[in-house]
């Protein structure tokens, strides 16, 4: 049991409970007693991964806990699918059954640490792609990056800050502030013109084509063309759609 305990390999944890406690039914003692151990844990690998949490998101732990608990307990429960059991009876003491609960690193790291990873990238490609775009003027790719980026940002860690250097100024960025706020600023200098093409009806009453709008970037003297941006009319109003 000490081999298994000591063994960086692994994560494990051990409880027991008594023979006398339920009657000497074996059955019973080594199940309760294997309930305590997975328990066990289970409350280590949670505290585990609100520290792996914390130290990639570059968050607060009450904070991780508060935003991320349901995804915390997915990981968890993911986690102990794989929890292996040993049982050894009369152990430390005559009358005891003691139980050993236990996983690998290697499957931890699989489930937690590699999936935290793929989601940050996932959520930062975008971001970066959209801060080049901006930097060369493409305004139109720019925008939908950083919307998309915002996206997955929620979608893996809804309102808990991640904070990560994406400028390279050496100072990290909490990156749901820094995308409201590029979405912010690219949005400010929009100008969409409509062109002065009539619009004809069918006898129903439909429009019979689309009259052409112009979209511009415009900041201070410079206007710049925008194109592959989202558009919708809504009440006769040519706007921003799904931003």
């Amino acid at each position: 049991i000490t081999e298994i305990m000591n063994d960086p390999q692994y994560y494990s944890a051990t409880d027991f409970a008594e023979l006398k406690m339920f009657n000497n039914d074996e059955w019973k003692t080594e199940d309760v007693a294997k309930t305590r151990a997975r328990d066990e844990l289970a409350k280590r690998i949670k505290v585990r991964i609100v520290s792996t949490f914390v130290d990639s998101l570059r968050s607060e732990k009450g904070v991780v806990e508060e935003k991320l608990s349901h995804e915390i307990k997915t990981y968890s429960d993911q986690i102990l699918e794989d929890v292996k059991i040993k049982s050894y009876k009369n152990y430390p003491k005559q009358g005891q059954i003691t139980v050993l609960a236990f996983i690998k690193v290697s499957k931890y790291k699989e489930i937690v640490e590699t999936e935290l990873r793929k989601k940050k990238i996932a959520v930062i490609t975008p971001l970066l792609d959209g801060i080049k775009a901006q930097k060369q003027k493409n305004i139109g790719f720019a925008l939908m990056q950083f919307v998309d980026s915002r996206k997955k940002l929620f979608e893996y860690f809804k309102d808990a800050p991640v904070n990560e250097d994406v400028t390279g100024d050496g100072k990290p960025e909490e990156l749901g502030g820094f995308l409201s706020a590029r979405i912010g600023e690219i949005i400010s200098f929009i100008e969409i013109v409509k062109s002065d093409e009539k619009v004809f009806f069918d006898t129903r009453g439909r429009v019979i084509g689309r009259p052409r709008v112009y979209v511009y970037y415009v900041e201070g003297k410079e206007r710049t063309p925008v194109s592959s941006i989202p558009l919708k009319v809504d009440s006769d109003e040519v706007i921003l759609s799904n931003i």
